[in-house]
């Protein structure tokens, strides 16, 4: 009788927690419904007609829009140019990172201003950085030209030629970027046991040996973070592109994300551009799978 009795209260206890628990998650929870899953499922449906912003169902095309786009050279230049994007930032975003992360992590005079002067990039303004670099992108006054004729090499055009400008790009975005894995890798690096590398010297392994079978193999988890990380975020470049070049000369730095506002809200085109939302979402989703499926389980 009176084991009932604590069960009951005990139950009723409980009953009070989960209640609390809910309640306390219920702003989270109610967050992404509303401004993730309904936005994804809008999407989706939206896709299936051709509308614009004060009448989005106005048309049913079900499949139209996504034969659309695979059948545009514009729309499937975007994903060429958003690939060939993130193939030149992740390698040198990452890799840079972890460079410049081994370099701060030494004892040296100074290093805290170093690592201060590598990270201002990073909170600086998108907008007022990119208005420096289009500066010194500049033809004829710019920064990185007058370096160019002090050396006695050629002008180039950056940003203003399809032949430099997706590079010009790339540039500026490592140089925005870099400090973040540079912040990521020198978190990991201090948590590397010194005892490791002090056994490592006793044995006679030199520097790279010490790299190689010691600080890599520790700093693979953060590895993992920063590739999938620097993946997402090189894929949805779009304030750069906005600010910089408009995704020109001739389409030569238009993005997936860039088109994706482009249809929406210049040509208010806004089931195509769910459609392309569509097809973008799947895109990096694979994207990462396929990094998820072929980094070692181990790192994960």
């Amino acid at each position: 009788m009176i084991w009932k009795k604590v069960h009951a209260v005990l139950g009723r206890s409980r009953s009070k927690e989960v209640f609390v628990a809910y309640l306390f998650i219920a702003p989270v929870i109610f967050h992404l419904l509303m401004f993730t899953y309904f936005g994804i499922i809008y999407s989706g449906v939206l896709s299936a007609y051709a509308g614009t912003l004060l009448s989005p169902f106005r048309r049913f095309v079900g499949l139209g829009n996504y034969r659309f786009l695979f059948t545009d050279d514009y729309f499937l230049r975007g994903i060429l140019n958003t690939l060939l994007f993130c193939l030149g930032v992740v390698p040198i975003v990452t890799g840079g990172g972890l460079c410049l992360a081994l370099f701060v992590n030494q004892k040296f005079h100074g290093r805290t201003l170093f690592r201060v002067a590598w990270y201002l990039p990073v909170v600086t303004s998108i907008v007022a950085a990119a208005q420096i670099w289009i500066w010194m992108y500049n033809v004829d006054y710019g920064l990185f030209n007058d370096i160019l004729r002090r050396v006695g090499l050629p002008k180039l055009a950056w940003i203003y030629s399809p032949k430099t400008a997706l590079i010009s790009i790339v540039l500026y975005y490592v140089w925005q970027n870099v400090a973040f894995s540079m912040i990521v890798y020198l978190a990991s690096l201090q948590e590397v046991p010194m005892q490791l590398y002090e056994a490592a010297q006793i044995d006679g392994a030199n520097a790279w040996g010490q790299f190689f079978e010691i600080t890599l193999p520790l700093v693979m988890p953060a590895t993992f973070f920063l590739l999938i990380v620097s993946t997402i975020n090189a894929l949805k470049v779009f304030v750069e592109i906005r600010i910089m070049t408009g995704g020109g000369p001739l389409g030569s730095t238009t993005m997936t994300g860039y088109q994706i506002y482009e249809a929406a809200f210049d040509f208010n085109l806004w089931g195509r551009a769910s459609a392309m939302a569509v097809v973008f979402f799947f895109m990096v989703l694979f994207l990462c799978l396929i990094q998820y499926r072929y980094i070692p389980e181990s790192y994960v």
